[in-house]
């Protein structure tokens, strides 16, 4: 028992346990043999219609004008894991929290407002063959071109989570020297040049 584990806590219990209940419960046997949710997109606008589950569990805006602490987070994964079936969108959350920070332009600001809105999926690619999400050893590059204003990225990524339908990489690429002060996050929409599959 704790005293910082409030009757709005147990309030959000129920809240996201309803929700599962009728947008998951019924649905997850028929989801495993399928391997994946079949419309994670469109799971997303259910969250978000529902309210306090798409992006209020990791700390962003509020619910029902409650504030966000830790005991949020640790009650949604309680109540949403039952069937051990990941849908994914938690990666969503976890890639948004650069692009959160450090926004600094209207190319970042208007793909936020696109995440935000769960009308745009971004993915947090990091990870490796040969590095594993070893920071320090990131082999991806990205070089300015002769315009000085474009950077030309190489590389690949591997296990990301997501990423084969993502609008938008945060992503880790070596912009300099050697070792973790030398790589860069870059927010890198989808084009013709990425590749992607699962």
């Amino acid at each position: 028992l704790t005293p910082y584990y409030t009757k709005n806590h147990k309030k959000y219990r129920l809240h996201v346990r309803k929700f599962r209940e009728t947008y998951i419960d019924p649905y997850v046997d028929k989801w495993i043999k399928l391997g994946h949710h079949p419309n994670i997109r469109e799971l997303i606008q259910q969250q978000i219609e529902y309210g306090g589950i798409y992006l209020f569990p990791w700390g962003y805006n509020t619910w029902n004008g409650i504030k966000w602490d830790p005991f949020y987070m640790i009650i949604f994964h309680q109540e949403m894991v039952k069937h051990q079936f990941s849908t994914g969108e938690w990666i969503v959350s976890m890639s948004l929290g650069p692009l959160d920070r450090f926004a600094s332009n209207n190319v970042h600001k208007n793909a936020l407002k696109g995440i935000k809105s769960g009308k745009k999926l971004c993915a947090l690619a990091i990870s490796e063959l040969a590095a594993g999400s070893d920071v320090a050893q990131i082999k991806t590059t990205a070089v300015l071109d002769d315009s000085g204003e474009n950077y030309v990225v190489n590389g690949n990524k591997y296990w990301i989570t997501t990423g084969h339908r993502a609008d938008y990489f945060i992503t880790l690429v070596r912009t300099s020297g050697k070792g973790r002060n030398g790589v860069t996050l870059m927010l890198i929409p989808r084009c013709k040049q990425i590749f992607t599959s699962k």
